[in-house]
Formats: C-alpha cells, sequence, structure tokens
C-alpha cells in the first residue's frame, strides 16, 4: 500500500470510528452545492471524495487534525479551554482550500448557516467532515463552471 492508500484508510477509518460514512459527506456536499449549480452523477461525486482523501494537500492536515484530535486529552489545562477547533481551524481551511478559496467560503457557510443539512447528512458534525464536505463542494462548483 503506499503513502496516499494508506492515508485514505486512515482517514476513512477515523470517520467509520466517528459513525461517518463517505456517502455521508458525498450527500452534504451535493445538497449544499445543488442549491446553487448542476451536478454530475453521484458516481463521479463518490470518485471525486476519493480523488481527495488520496491527495497530499488534503490528506496531511487531515491525518494532523486527527493525531491532534487524540492527542487533546492530554492537553495542558490551559489548552483544554481553547476549543478544539480553534486548533487545528489552519488545517481545516487548508483542506476546505484545496480548489480555490470557494472551498474556504463553502466551509463557513455550511458550518455557520446550513445547519439543517449537516444534521439531515451526519450523525456527528466533526470539523474534519464540514472541511472535506466543503472541499468537495468546492470541487462540484468548479465541475460545472
Amino acid at each position: 500500500m503506499n503513502k496516499q492508500q494508506t492515508a485514505a484508510a486512515l482517514i476513512e477509518g477515523f470517520l467509520h470510528q466517528k459513525h461517518i460514512t463517505p456517502t455521508a459527506i458525498v450527500d452534504l456536499a451535493r445538497a449544499y452545492q445543488g442549491q446553487y449549480s448542476q451536478l454530475p452523477d453521484y458516481a463521479t461525486t463518490q470518485k471525486c471524495l476519493s480523488k481527495l482523501f488520496h491527495n497530499p494537500v488534503v490528506w496531511q492536515p487531515a491525518l494532523l487534525v486527527i493525531e491532534m484530535e487524540h492527542a487533546a486529552s492530554n492537553f495542558p489545562t490551559v489548552l483544554a479551554a481553547v476549543p478544539k477547533e480553534e486548533l487545528w481551524q489552519p488545517q481545516l481551511l487548508q483542506i476546505a482550500g484545496v480548489n480555490g478559496t470557494i472551498g474556504i467560503s463553502n466551509y463557513f457557510e455550511i458550518k455557520l448557516n446550513q445547519q439543517t443539512l449537516i444534521h439531515r447528512y451526519l450523525s456527528t458534525p466533526h470539523p474534519l467532515v464540514l472541511a472535506l464536505s466543503a472541499a468537495l463542494s468546492g470541487q462540484l462548483a468548479q465541475w460545472d463552471s
């Protein structure tokens, strides 16, 4: 197994532990981006997500977020007071922005204004999942242009 395959497997394993499927990410991204543009077929969207999992610009910060979450229980009391998402926000924005600034805009739009969609598709609205959904929706927006 090469680095990209190993990283993708680790990300999917983490999502599985959180009871989040790749299908849920695809569904959230499609529901969000479908409000604004034409979408490719479902299978194409799934392939796009798989490519994101194998892209070093995505998997490197994603693995860092996963490691930081695992380490958070050992953080000193000073850091424990800071919301975890704030500690790894640069990595989340790097993931969301893999296809340009549209993904970053989508990340904040989904996170702040799309709670109905989040709760419809995700049992656990983990920040990493929101970043992955935003990156995928950005890719879908570019597909339509």
